[in-house]
């Protein structure tokens, strides 16, 4: 089996909207409040659905209060920087949001120099990555024809034609810091006329 088509594309409205809030207190404490709010026109069916909060150049990361609406909250394996708030397969049907709050200590005593560090990820300056897959679901409507398919030269064949919606670089950025990303200004704020 091979994967024979593969594309991605810009889309109108965003599949889930979020909010994302840090701050840091004394004694290396860090307080944060994520809400994701899942569009109503998505479906809410997902092979997996979870969040990693990564704080780079901070040292391990342990929480010390949490509470979610839903999912639980661990600190990865991979690597102690990163919490993973695993969401689950939906998000509740009424009010199709999640929220997580959490009161995180670091250690920055403790150096990791052999795990990979975010020159720009200081202070309150931070991010969340979403990750989520949803099986049989396209926002483009984008869909192959098993059957208009051909295969040259002629032989007997099967297609599966599989249709899936994945996020592959979905970050939120702090509200209390700086984002890495910048708009380019409107076209009307860009061009300037002079009218005698």
């Amino acid at each position: 089996m091979f994967v024979l088509c593969q594309y991605s594309a810009r889309v109108m409205h965003l599949p889930i909207k979020g909010f994302y809030q840090m701050k840091e207190k004394e004694n290396n404490t860090i307080d944060l409040l994520v809400q994701l709010k899942l569009n109503e026109n998505l479906k809410n069916s997902f092979s997996h659905c979870f969040v990693n909060l990564p704080f780079f150049n901070r040292g391990p990361v342990s929480v010390s209060e949490c509470l979610t609406s839903q999912g639980n909250l661990s600190v990865s394996t991979a690597d102690p920087r990163v919490l993973v708030w695993n969401i689950g397969q939906k998000f509740p049907s009424k009010t199709l949001e999640v929220i997580l709050k959490a009161t995180l200590r670091c250690d920055p005593s403790k150096k990791l120099s052999s795990l990979q560090q975010d020159e720009f990820c200081i202070g309150n300056n931070c991010y969340i990555q979403v990750y989520f897959k949803i099986a049989d679901y396209s926002l483009t409507n984008c869909n192959i024809d098993s059957k208009t398919v051909q295969v040259t030269p002629s032989i007997k064949y099967k297609i599966n034609s599989v249709t899936e919606l994945q996020a592959s670089d979905y970050k939120i950025w702090n509200s209390h810091g700086d984002a890495v990303v910048g708009f380019p200004a409107p076209k009307f704020l860009t061009i300037y006329r002079h009218v005698p």
